[in-house]
């Protein structure tokens, strides 16, 4: 295990003035350190106008140093998403680095790296280890790798550095930079200064991927294809054919082996020059004004077999490459005798050397006497045969074209061009003529029928599969050019539907092309394939790759078209995608079909589109999130609402989604946002405060009229309708309150009958209502708004009908079970005070919450009756037998024994009782007070509500002695709070109660409790 430092840099958003700055660090990062990596970050540059659409990853060999690891430090830097990226550094030892093959995407696979930060986020020490059975990339590497890859390292090595332009990092291009660093020699790693996507040169990258507009990743390799090689020693080509070999194996294992092994000698780099550089452009690349060199030869015994193609054309497999030898085509060593010789590279000092000298002028004329004497004997000789041949339909030039006599008679002009989309190569016509020379082959001077295959299929990729190439890559290149302006998008929509248009024809005459080849090479020779409908080329092909999963596979790497393949399928669904989105845009009205096909329409758009249709794109899938959330019911709703007040529209879904929805719109310059957005925009700003909307529209006419004339209204009324119909009914209602008379409401808000209709429906509004009476309303008013509303109101108020009666049942069933508890006490003489309250407080909330809406029930209703009965039983009054009464006084309160008599009056408004004298005396023992028993025998009525008053007056002086009171039953103080002593403060007072006062109450029956 190996140990790394952490740290984050970003800005910080938690401050007034949010700026970057260091956000976190693990304990061991020394200043020095940070500093540096600080710069790093900063000198890396701004990320793009929408922000970084995936992460990227830089790497550089640190000059600073740290007491926590020591040695030499390497770093690993990682930007988060978004226009505000996190940089998050990892920094760690040459040895750790090492033990990760010096590639930063392998170090990057063993850490979590942070996306987002929070002021508790806490960095520390962290351990890593390589997992050697993880792969690097993913897909593995392979064949299709050569051709990018190893010219990548081959340019690096070369130049000292490599700039690929790109417009946004993905995930192939970090494939691609992983496997480029992976076959760099070591010596070179340690050095590297890499960065998968860099704003500017700042931090002097020797790999790295530069911001550049309008380029793809899909572009790389024809970039590095059409790069003419320079200088470079002998031990760097087999170096490079080395890692050539082991990445069409996928074997990365022995990349590391031979990066780690191999040494780059500093040296005389003139020994190599004139050796021609393997498989590239610049060594196989015809003259102009020659015939592409290409060796002919056809292996009869391998027919039907297939081998990987390694050569490569801009595209991946250049005219004069190694081909299939199941099918007529170069690359066997009989042919390398009549190709052409490859052009020696040169330096620029022997380029200079090099004239060839002058030769004698008497010996250039025999020369050139005896070349055109041979020439005239030869065609002589061939006249009677071309006779021959012109019976069969075959022109001289035709016959002869095997011997190959353009190379001395000169090339044989071309008709099929690639100059423009407009003139898509006729594969059609390529493939009949190329059949003509098929089926003449071997007869009279011709050659075998198999050479005459070879022939032809060479001709096929010269003149049908290297157009078709190009006309692709205009293709793609028009593509990524998108949607120019968003003024006029009529005319945008048709250009971008006649480059789909364009993109049929590109993929039927591929698939035309495909049948092309398997004709000539399995020997078919189909007759139809030049005039088969584009439906049918389609089916055929399609029917052929059931039958042969691997045929089409050969064909595109045969004819090399894997790559214009893959691009076409690609540009296609993008160019689909923009002309959908513009034509989109434009529709009249809305359906829930246009929202799916606008989602659709959106996510076909290449992430790395222009600035304008991303623009599109971007607000697309924010206007279908805000179709789905005006679908919600916390938005529907609003227009139902009992009252209206501002900040109330619209829900807080969609003002997040307007935020968003604003700030894509800005993308687009001054005057071309398309008018549903704007419109969208300008209808919700209005309706944010409805209240003040509602005095606009009662004020004017004119404010209702541009409302509903909004473009974003008449696209989807479905969705406004109602919003605008309250606020015409809220104007309408401030005109009512004005002049009571409906007749005051102007006919633009409502006229005739509908005036009064909105009168009734106000004064329905204030009763609160049945569901009944909603339903009955909604069924006779006539205007279609007040008919829904009624209606929601409806639906609101059955929801509570049926919350109220689950409410009641729930509280019923309590309700019934305290009275049974209270009947037993009460029956049994025991004190049931807390029972009374309970049973009294249940049937109270009863009564209070579900008078009014269940009083429509039947069954409900008469137990409504019944909770009536019993709160008028429980506060009925009841006999209180006062017995006795027990008095004691402090010993302060009096000096001498005394009479007395003793006072009860019910509170307020109830009955007096005045007691006989009684003596109060020294309590025992003595100095403990003063007591006095009474005998009273009184009864006194007395409500759940009223308490008692109760008085010790002195005989003699007529003074209170003492002042007590007992609170209600009503007030939680029942008969054994009666019993128990009064305190007044300076004494208390006891009173015996008869104890019928228990056992008098009387609980209507409720029901049977089970």
């Amino acid at each position: 295990m190996a140990f790394i430092e952490q740290m984050l840099y970003g800005v910080n958003f938690k401050d007034k003035k949010p700026s970057k700055s260091v956000l976190a660090g693990s304990p061991g990062m020394g200043t020095e350190a940070t500093a540096e990596i600080t710069r790093l970050c900063d000198n890396w540059g701004s990320p793009p106008p929408l922000g970084l659409a995936h992460p990227v990853l830089m790497s550089f060999r640190l000059t600073s140093t740290m007491p926590a690891i020591p040695g030499r430090l390497f770093t690993i830097i990682r930007a988060s998403r978004g226009q505000n990226p996190l940089f998050h550094a990892l920094i760690l030892s040459e040895g750790t680095y090492a033990t990760f093959m010096r590639n930063p995407f392998a170090v990057a696979q063993s850490v979590d790296f942070c996306d987002e930060w929070n002021p508790d986020l806490k960095l520390q020490r962290s351990e890593i280890e390589y997992d050697s059975t993880r792969s690097l990339v993913e897909p593995a590497a392979g064949k299709s790798d050569i051709g990018l890859v190893d010219e990548a390292v081959l340019k690096l090595l070369a130049e000292g550095k490599l700039l690929m332009p790109i417009e946004q990092a993905n995930a192939q291009s970090d494939r691609c930079l992983a496997l480029i660093i992976a076959c760099m020699p070591e010596k070179t790693r340690k050095n590297l200064r890499f960065a998968s996507f860099a704003p500017t040169e700042d931090n002097k990258y020797t790999l790295a991927g530069k911001e550049s507009e309008g380029c793809v990743f899909a572009g790389w390799q024809r970039m590095m294809m059409a790069w003419l090689a320079g200088e470079y020693l002998e031990d760097t080509e087999s170096y490079i054919e080395e890692i050539r070999t082991h990445l069409a194996n996928g074997d990365l294992a022995a990349v590391a082996r031979t990066s780690q092994r191999h040494q780059l000698h500093s040296g005389n780099v003139s020994d190599s020059l004139d050796k021609p550089r393997r498989d590239t452009i610049s060594a196989a690349m015809p003259v102009q004004g020659s015939l592409p060199s290409r060796p002919q030869a056809f292996d009869r015994g391998q027919a039907g077999s297939t081998r990987q193609n390694v050569g490569r054309s801009k595209w991946g497999s250049p005219p004069g490459s190694p081909t299939n030898p199941r099918v007529p085509g170069p690359g066997s060593a009989a042919a390398s005798s009549v190709a052409r010789p490859k052009p020696r590279k040169r330096s620029p000092l022997k380029r200079a050397k090099s004239v060839p000298t002058t030769k004698s002028r008497g010996r250039n004329i025999s020369h050139a006497t005896i070349i055109r004497g041979a020439v005239v004997v030869l065609i002589l000789a061939m006249a009677g045969i071309a006779g021959v041949m012109w019976k069969e339909g075959k022109t001289l030039a035709e016959s002869l074209e095997w011997a190959n006599l353009q190379g001395l008679m000169g090339e044989k002009p071309r008709t099929e061009r690639a100059a423009t989309l407009l003139e898509v190569v006729d594969v059609g016509g390529v493939y009949a003529r190329q059949l003509k020379l098929v089926k003449g082959s071997g007869k009279g001077l011709n050659p075998s029928l198999d050479k005459g295959r070879q022939k032809a299929l060479g001709n096929l990729r010269d003149l049908a599969a290297v157009p078709l190439n190009q006309q692709v890559e205009l293709f793609a290149k028009l593509a990524t050019d998108g949607i120019q302006q968003a003024s006029r998008p009529d005319r945008e929509s048709q250009r971008m539907q006649s480059l789909a248009d364009q993109g049929l024809v590109l993929e039927n005459e591929l698939a035309r092309l495909e049948l092309a080849w398997y004709s000539l090479a399995a020997g078919v020779f189909w007759q139809d394939i030049s005039t088969l409908p584009d439906q049918s080329v389609i089916a055929r092909r399609d029917s052929l790759a059931k039958v042969d999963k691997g045929v089409l596979g050969d064909a595109r790497r045969d004819l090399g078209t894997v790559e214009a393949k893959v691009v076409l399928d690609q540009t296609r669904g993008h160019v689909s995608g923009m002309a959908s989105l513009l034509a989109l845009f434009e529709a009249p009205s809305y359906s829930q079909k246009w929202e799916k096909s606008l989602g659709r329409a959106a996510g076909q758009v290449a992430p790395t589109a222009s600035r304008m249709t991303r623009a599109y794109a971007n607000s697309a899938f924010a206007l279908v999130r805000l179709k789905r959330a005006e679908r919600k019911g916390d938005q529907t709703s609003l227009p139902y609402r009992r009252e209206l007040a501002d900040q109330d529209w619209p829900s807080a879904e969609i003002r997040g989604i307007l935020t968003n929805l604003r700030a894509q719109t800005q993308r687009f310059p001054k005057g071309q946002t398309p008018t549903i957005l704007t419109g969208t925009l300008d209808l919700y700003s209005a309706l944010k405060k409805p209240a003040t909307l509602s005095a606009e529209v009662a004020a004017s006419p004119r404010v209702l009229a541009n409302l509903e004339a909004n473009r974003a209204v008449r696209f989807h009324l479905g969705a406004y309708g109602d919003f605008l119909e309250r606020i015409k009914y809220e104007a309408a209602l401030l005109h009512l309150k004005e002049s009571d008379d409906p007749d005051s409401i102007p006919d633009y808000l409502f006229a005739g009958m509908d005036r009064d209709m909105v009168a009734g429906f106000r004064d329905t509004m204030a009763l609160e209502p049945l569901p009944a009476v909603w339903d009955s309303l909604a069924v006779s008013t006539g205007q279609p708004f007040l008919t829904r509303w009624a209606g929601h109101m409806s639906a609101l108020a059955k929801v509570d009908l049926a919350q109220a009666q689950q409410e009641f049942d729930l509280a019923w069933l309590e309700c019934r079970k305290t009275a049974v508890r209270l009947h037993d006490e009460a029956s049994a003489g025991r004190d049931w005070t807390q029972s009374w309250m309970t049973l009294h407080d249940q049937a109270q909330g009863i009564y209070s919450a579900h008078t009014g809406n269940l009083a429509a029930d039947p069954e409900r209703s008469m137990k409504l009756i019944d909770i009536t009965n019993l709160i008028v039983a429980l506060k009925a009054q009841l006999p209180l037998g006062l017995l006795s009464g027990t008095i004691r006084l402090d010993q302060d309160r009096l000096l001498e024994p005394t009479k007395a008599r003793l006072e009860i009056r019910v509170a307020p408004d109830g009955d007096v009782i005045l007691s006989d004298k009684f003596q109060i005396g020294p309590a025992a023992p003595a100095g403990m007070g003063w007591v006095g028993t009474v005998s009273l025998d009184e009864t006194l009525g007395i409500y759940p509500g009223q308490g008692l008053e109760i008085k010790i007056i002195s005989e003699d002086r007529g003074e209170t002695l003492l002042y007590v009171t007992c609170p209600s039953l009503a007030d939680g103080t029942g008969p054994g709070g009666m019993s128990r002593p009064r305190s007044g403060g300076r004494g208390t007072v006891s009173l015996k109660i008869d104890p019928g006062y228990w056992n008098s109450l009387r609980v209507p029956d409720l029901g049977m409790i089970f």
